[in-house]
């Protein structure tokens, strides 16, 4: 049997050490792409939700009004009275605030009607890329 003593033994060798240093790096890697993806998850998540809350300030603007409101009018035309709509009529703003939500990266929602991909409008985020017509948009069905 052969014993160790700590005179044969009084540090770790450089490589123990780069061995350490590499597993550390690799669990950081690990967490840190999780965390990311986590995060990008919760912001497309966050975006159709708020594209979920302009659909239903929508239907109640079509329901008070007969119509969606035109492309000219915009997504304002739930907070700010359209010119189109006389005062008398005016029940709005059909959203909590008088200011319109954004997406989950605070750029503007894009509205167009008739829609593309919707018969009555679309309403897109251009997503985490910031350019409208890529694979990553958010829009509602």
């Amino acid at each position: 049997m052969v014993c160790v003593t700590s005179k044969n033994r009084r540090a770790f060798t450089f490589l123990e050490i780069m061995f350490v240093v590499v597993i550390i790096g690799i669990l950081t890697t690990m967490i840190a792409a999780k965390a990311s993806g986590w995060s990008d998850d919760a912001r497309k998540t966050s975006t159709r939700t708020q594209i979920g809350t302009l659909e239903v300030a929508l239907g109640q603007f079509e329901l008070k009004y007969g119509r969606f409101p035109t492309n000219q009018e915009g997504l304002e035309a739930l907070v700010k009275k359209p010119s189109s709509i006389p005062q008398a009529d005016w029940n709005g703003p059909l959203m909590n605030s008088y200011t319109l939500p954004k997406d989950a990266w605070n750029r503007d929602f894009e509205y167009e009607a008739p829609g593309e991909h919707s018969p009555d409008y679309d309403i897109t985020s251009a997503g985490p890329d910031g350019q409208t017509g890529t694979e990553d948009d958010i829009r509602n069905s």
